[in-house]
């Protein structure tokens, strides 16, 4: 009797289903292990935490708080073209919120809520749900269509993308958590190459390609290559999903004249170590490396971690894996090309292992411009995802069911158990925002009655995490009060710092608030012959001063 039930089971793990039953389980899945890492006040946007949110890697006071800054000021911001701009951030020239992470598709759905019902909501929290979500079920998509449809392998991939340690590494950059979508354009492209007539197909990739576009550039420079390698696999027609995409991009201002030369120094620095996928860090199962990974300071971006259940699978179907590989190469060989350029991107000319590091010597006008996605080791993120997806789909067809399913079983209590320090540590930067530099109520108070705020030093020519940090903290007031203010966090950015000193001893305007961060003391003359006293406050370091 107990065999037959054992067999039973086994059956109804291993067996077939649709696809409309194993997306439901995926998405619970995905749904369980989210919220095991967020409070529910953060999901909801309601919490202390977005006072000043924050996550788990070193700049993500910066990352977060841009992101909900720029959010903040689009809801506000009149409608207008290029579509994503906006005025007062980064005043007088304004910027385009796509470049400081504000997500512009939650910030869309937020200004239309806002101009239909007059109410901000932060909807943030909810994307941060879904994008520690979704990955789950973008998984279980791609397995359906690499041809695997048993219920078991299904939910394994399912847990593995929803625990991606380097998935969970990452919290602390929300436009970047959104991992299903490169997951669903390696499936996409699986739909494309297997079903090249399909007429919905063009639709979907217009669809993904306008979400990437619409979330951070990084995802669209992902999917893009996943994209014109189905075309080109197929030799299909894609100028229609092209002219679309490229609207899109104008109509944002994403793609703009002055961003044509757009790039910026730095690649080779933010790289991938080449071990950095399968050497366990931050593991919960090797108990010497629960607090370490490896890289120099900057590989952080390069953190690529799989996790030791997709690594015991890799191993456990290795033959049948290169066997796979080998009698498809040709169906596949454009997209495994793109998967190999992904992996050298992000690698980068600079060649960091351990202690070793050798740099292929490339002309500076090119690292230039390599340099508008100078943070190359995230480029490895679609091959991680293939890697798993290949892991889970060999293992199913290596090993007879009883076997398989006891692998699977084992691989995923693995994974969880691995990246549980990953996930404490998400859950404990959720709890709380970072703490207080500055008198929040007080700077809250004068940002009110002031018409502008204008910081010096700026943030890009701040430097260092606690001027960065502080420098946010006067944004974020800033934006919730929807005063312009002539600050704004982009890495890109180049700025004029000796100009910015010129103008900080200029007099100063009426009714304009000036925040003056290192201590400079504007002198009598400057205050329209004021009393420095009388005209400015001082919290901590940080001086305010306001004409009337």
């Amino acid at each position: 009797m107990r065999a037959a039930t054992r067999s039973g089971f086994l059956d109804g793990l291993m067996r077939q289903r649709p696809l409309g039953a194993l997306l439901p389980w995926s998405l619970a899945v995905g749904l369980a292990h989210a919220l095991l890492m967020f409070p529910l006040g953060l999901i909801a946007g309601t919490s202390a935490w977005w006072d000043f949110p924050h996550g788990i890697i070193t700049l993500s006071h910066a990352d977060i708080g841009t992101s909900l800054a720029g959010y903040l000021y689009f809801l506000h911001a009149p409608w207008g073209m290029p579509l994503l701009h906006v005025t007062a951030l980064g005043a007088p020239v304004g910027s385009n919120i796509a470049f400081v992470d504000a997500v512009p598709l939650v910030a869309l759905l937020g200004k239309i809520a806002f101009t239909l019902t007059g109410h901000a909501v932060n909807l943030l929290g909810l994307w941060v749900l879904a994008c520690y979500s979704l990955s789950a079920p973008a998984m279980a998509l791609l397995l359906w269509e690499a041809g695997e449809r048993r219920l078991l392998p299904v939910l394994a991939g399912a847990v593995f993308a929803a625990a991606t340690p380097y998935l969970l590494f990452r919290w602390g950059h929300i436009s970047l958590g959104a991992h299903f979508l490169p997951i669903l354009a390696l499936a996409l492209y699986l739909r494309t190459v297997q079903r090249p007539d399909d007429r919905g197909v063009e639709l979907c990739w217009f669809a993904l390609l306008a979400a990437c576009i619409l979330v951070h550039p990084y995802f669209f420079a992902m999917a893009g290559p996943c994209w014109a390698a189905a075309l080109a696999q197929n030799r299909i027609d894609g100028r229609l999903s092209t002219r679309a995409v490229t609207a899109l991009l104008l109509a944002t201002g994403i793609l703009a004249p002055g961003n044509a030369s757009a790039g910026a120094s730095g690649y080779g620095r933010w790289s991938l170590d080449p071990f950095s996928p399968f050497v366990p860090q931050l593991s919960g199962i090797v108990p010497w490396m629960a607090d370490r990974r490896i890289g120099d300071t900057y590989q952080y971006e390069g953190f690529a971690y799989l996790g030791i259940g997709v690594l015991l699978l890799l191993v456990a179907s290795l033959r049948t894996g290169i066997a796979l590989i080998r009698a498809r190469w040709r169906v596949h060989a454009v997209m495994l090309i793109v998967l190999s350029g992904f992996v050298l991107f992000a690698i980068s000319n600079v060649i960091d292992v351990g202690f070793a590091s050798l740099t292929i010597p490339v002309p500076w006008r090119i690292l230039y411009y390599l340099g508008a996605f100078r943070a190359s080791g995230r480029f490895f993120w679609p091959v991680g995802y293939a890697l798993m997806a290949l892991a889970v789909f060999a293992t199913a067809r290596a090993w007879k069911p009883g076997a398989a399913a006891s692998l699977l079983v084992v691989a995923i209590s693995l994974q969880l158990v691995d990246v549980a320090p990953l996930r404490a540590r998400v859950w404990a930067s959720s709890l709380a925002p970072t703490l207080p530099q500055l008198d929040r109520r007080d700077l809250a108070a004068r940002v009110a009655q002031a018409s502008a705020v204008i910081v010096y030093p700026s943030y890009a020519c701040a430097g260092g995490i606690p001027q960065e940090v502080l420098g946010m903290e006067i944004i974020l007031a800033a934006a919730r009060a929807d005063k312009p203010i002539n600050s704004i966090y982009n890495p890109r950015l180049v700025a004029d710092c000796a100009a910015e000193e010129a103008r900080m001893r200029e007099p100063l305007r009426p009714g304009t608030l000036y925040v003056y961060t290192r201590g400079y003391v504007p002198n009598s003359a400057q205050l329209g012959g004021a009393d420095p006293a009388q005209a400015c406050q001082s919290d901590g370091t940080v001086r305010h001063c306001l004409l009337p």
